[in-house]
């Protein structure tokens, strides 16, 4: 015959809780510190804040909409990268057709042109 148990209580003791809040408590010390560490170190560098375009700037509107452009430019051509993607694994990779190449090649190009060196 099979013993059926009833459910098992999910009571912790009050010692067990608090040796395991004061391990969490210590790991998370020590990962903060490293991460102070790391960061003083230099390792991990910081994107500089792009500090705005004043109110008082004559041209304001102008570099908005410079702005805006670019953003838009960068998404068409994520999404161009993302539709070629798509063709290459629908094609199997080595199946390209001539117009496929150029649509790669200046994919690329635009890539390589973005990448500082």
């Amino acid at each position: 015959m099979v013993k059926v148990h009833g459910k098992q209580s999910k009571r912790v003791s009050l010692r067990r809780k608090y040796n395991i809040d004061k391990k969490c408590r210590s790991a998370n010390k020590k990962n903060i510190k490293m991460a102070r560490k790391i960061k003083k170190a230099g390792f991990v560098k910081q994107k500089p804040k792009e500090p705005g375009i004043p109110n008082l700037f004559p041209y304001k509107e102008r570099m908005i909409e410079q702005l805006e452009n670019k953003e838009r430019q960068d998404q068409d051509s994520k999404k161009l990268a993302k539709q070629l993607r798509k063709r290459l694994r629908k094609d199997g990779g080595g199946n390209d057709s001539d117009e496929g190449k150029d649509e790669i090649e200046t994919y690329i190009q635009q890539v390589n042109s973005k990448i500082i060196r």
